[in-house]
């Protein structure tokens, strides 16, 4: 059969949206390979693993993925076939929205549709709000009343919203404020699309739902995925779209500790605004530090080795590392 990219889906649907769009960047620009291995009945996307994938599939695993290198091997046919078992959250690999707009077709039927002197600030509650994952958890509510008073705008807050301590507090401290739960994420997904003013919780499905938009305004707190200091392995961060608005925090390890359930509710907390310049430098600075150059030389070091074994002595294996 013709080379392939098969993708291992993981995590949630917003993560397994972002690897089909990895996977088909990838084989449009390795000059059109098959991509299989997806099963997303929420947007009828669905390609199942044929039987007779090569047996000698190179299988990519961890968050960071060597993209220009995986392109060149396989336009050349140093390799047949890759698994996309990793995330490779790069904004760089990504082709343009317009390509991913198609893919991914607006539900309007579905979504809730606000005013444009609304804020849409999207919550992502339930299971991050324990100590589940250092690189997400929930946003200060510090942020949140200082967009709201920065913009003037008339704050609606949507999501993951329950009978949780971090929900009873948003409605304690902003109790003028409209606030909707989940309808399921189909809907929720197209109601942040559809927004003309949006605040992305530390969510692929929000940031995603966001990236997708036509919004005038889109504020992104660098905060947990979205910190280059934090995850200088991951890239979302769309310093050249000037509908972009950052914000400044350190780097924060969600242990859901008392100190930091204490944060969530300090109201002297502040987030400085960087500009797109500021963000662009700071995220090269975050790459350029000795332990990420070291762990990118060892991935591409054992990807080719790989390559050699597999090419050379029919050896299958995988490349397994997390920056």
């Amino acid at each position: 059969m013709s080379s392939v990219v098969k993708i291992s889906p993981i995590g949630n649907l917003g993560n397994q949206m972002l690897q089909l769009m990895l996977a088909r960047s990838i084989a449009e620009r390795a000059l059109g390979l098959e991509v299989v291995g997806y099963d997303m009945p929420e947007w009828g996307l669905h390609a199942p693993v044929p039987t007779n994938l090569p047996s000698n599939t190179l299988i990519l695993k961890g968050q960071y993925v060597d993209y220009e290198m995986i392109v060149s091997l396989l336009k050349h046919n140093k390799i047949r076939a890759i698994d996309l078992s990793a995330l490779g959250f790069q904004l760089d690999h990504y082709l343009s929205v317009a390509a991913y707009k198609n893919l991914f077709p607006l539900k309007a039927m579905s979504a809730q549709v606000f005013q444009d002197d609304v804020l849409l600030i999207n919550v992502r509650g339930a299971e991050i709000l324990g100590n589940t994952h250092p690189d997400y958890g929930p946003i200060p509510l510090a942020f949140y009343r200082q967009l709201i008073t920065d913009t003037g705008l008339r704050p609606v807050f949507m999501g993951q919203i329950a009978s949780d301590h971090y929900s009873q507090a948003i409605k304690h401290w902003f109790p003028d404020a409209e606030v909707i739960s989940s309808r399921g994420a189909m809907s929720d997904f197209a109601t942040i699309r559809c927004a003309k003013n949006i605040v992305i919780s530390v969510s692929t499905f929000s940031w995603l739902a966001a990236w997708l938009s036509d919004a005038k305004s889109i504020h992104l707190p660098l905060l947990g995925i979205f910190n280059p200091n934090q995850r200088p392995d991951i890239h979302l961060l769309p310093t050249k779209d000037s509908r972009y608005h950052f914000y400044d925090f350190p780097v924060r390890k969600w242990e859901c500790n008392e100190r930091q359930v204490c944060d969530l509710l300090n109201a002297d907390l502040k987030f400085p605004k960087l500009t797109n310049t500021e963000v662009e430098t700071g995220l090269i600075a975050a790459r350029g530090k000795i332990s990420y150059r070291t762990a990118r030389l060892r991935y591409r070091l054992a990807l080719i080795w790989r390559v050699l074994l597999q090419r050379f002595f029919g050896i299958g294996g995988s490349i397994i590392l997390k920056l």
